[in-house]
């Protein structure tokens, strides 16, 4: 129960638009070569506040392919300046349909967007928004299983679990109204805002796609509000996501498709949201570290020249078997096997330290991970967390994928990519485990 101020944590939430002015250049991946020349859907930086207004704990989600660790200093830089005692986490939903921000590591060099102080500008009015808008709130969670929308990427039949997790909010005046829906299965209440994590890549529109586009976040969110009547607060993370896709589910790579699955998911939340059970959460802690990485042993370059010649092969014997998505993802290897032979001759230097965060708020936890986790690593900090835990990939910089050890095994496009040593993804998960214990 809320006894009075001191016991209360206080929740706030805004957003700002941070959509680009049209051309402007995509994704940064060498595939998305022409500039953006429309507008889609607009895209937004989703900040939440936890805590207090003297000491805030604010989760920033911008509709972009990713942040580097200038851009996050930055905007951390010009809101303590207002906020001495914030602690800040910003991240990026990863949508390939949003501006070009920053160069991705293995990818060539891309020149600053134009739009780049439109989104500083935007992520720090919508998380000075949030602060003021901190109120006592009530949370509920619900985490439950998927189907349809997204499978590993590479192997579509591992059968890994695609739960989508919610925490949604609520006015704490409704406590009684909602304690008797949930326990009675017969929930009214709405919530007034929902903190979505789902590992799945935003990648339903293809490359060939020239408007910009929050992709499945987007449509997710836009979906989901009218679903709840419209005056919803949504925020969508996408979570550990390194090797999941929507390749496999998809029917086509257009507007029609992604609204498909968007709303597919947005109703799979609508049916979980009233089997939520309440959440006892307290003031934020938060912990961040840095972790040192390990980097790959450079390549064999005659080895990828035979490596090449084989896909190249199997290339050519899917696409006239009609295989689509078995093409797809040869494709995407070769692509990572050519970025990794451009890399070794540039003789790239590769960054080898990660900043690792991690916040509890009572029965909650949440972590934020600089880069693409493999999905069955992020169930692995689910499980060892013991409760309630809301990842954030793609937070607080982009280092590239973490895959799994045993993934090392397999010639997939995200071990190829991935500038980092078998094991490394163990080291960092287990950072995390380590961190939510003390």
């Amino acid at each position: 129960m809320l006894k009075d101020d001191r016991d209360r944590i206080l929740i706030g939430w805004a957003s700002a638009e941070i959509t680009p002015d049209v051309p402007c250049r995509m994704g940064g991946y060498a595939a998305r070569s022409e500039p953006a020349d429309a507008i889609y859907d607009p895209l937004y930086a989703h900040a939440i506040a936890f805590g207090t207004q003297s000491q805030p704990f604010v989760v920033i989600i911008c509709d972009l392919l990713s942040v580097d660790g200038q851009l996050v200093e930055v905007v951390r830089s010009q809101l303590r300046t207002t906020y001495p005692g914030l602690t800040l986490w910003l991240g990026a939903t990863h949508t390939h349909s949003g501006p070009a921000v920053h160069s991705i590591p293995g990818l060539p060099e891309e020149p600053v967007p134009q739009n780049l102080e439109h989104i500083i500008e935007g992520a720090a009015e919508a998380a000075t928004e949030a602060i003021k808008r901190m109120r006592p709130m009530l949370a509920t969670w619900v985490s439950g299983a998927t189907s349809g929308i997204v499978t590993n990427r590479d192997h579509p039949h591992s059968g890994e679990n695609t739960d989508l997790d919610l925490l949604c909010f609520y006015n704490v005046a409704s406590r009684d109204a909602l304690e008797r829906g949930l326990i009675d299965g017969n929930l009214s209440s709405k919530p007034e805002a929902i903190v979505a994590s789902f590992p799945c890549h935003p990648t339903v529109l293809s490359a060939e796609n020239t408007k910009i586009s929050a992709d499945l976040p987007g449509a997710f969110r836009r979906h989901l509000r009218n679903q709840l009547g419209g005056e919803c607060w949504i925020m969508h993370t996408t979570g550990a996501a390194g090797d999941m896709s929507t390749r496999h589910t998809r029917q086509g790579q257009g507007i029609p498709e992604l609204e498909r699955l968007g709303n597919l998911l947005a109703q799979r939340a609508y049916q979980l949201i009233p089997q939520a059970r309440l959440l006892t959460l307290g003031p934020p802690l938060t912990k961040q570290g840095s972790i040192k990485l390990q980097a790959k042993e450079p390549p064999d370059l005659n080895h990828l020249s035979r490596q090449e010649q084989t896909l190249q092969a199997q290339l050519t014997s899917e696409l006239q078997q009609g295989n689509v998505a078995q093409a797809r993802t040869i494709q995407t290897t070769l692509q990572g096997l050519q970025l990794i032979r451009e890399r070794a001759l540039a003789a790239d230097e590769v960054e080898l330290n990660a900043e690792i965060a991690v916040a509890s708020l009572g029965e909650l936890k949440l972590a934020a991970i600089p880069g693409e986790l493999y999905n069955s690593l992020g169930i692995k900090i689910k499980q060892a967390a013991q409760h309630p835990v809301l990842l954030y990939g793609y937070t607080n910089g982009y280092l590239g994928y973490f895959p799994s050890q045993e993934a090392y095994t397999e010639m997939d496009y995200e071990v190829l990519m991935s500038p980092f040593a078998q094991g490394t993804a163990e080291s960092l998960t287990e950072a995390v485990y380590t961190m939510f214990a003390q």
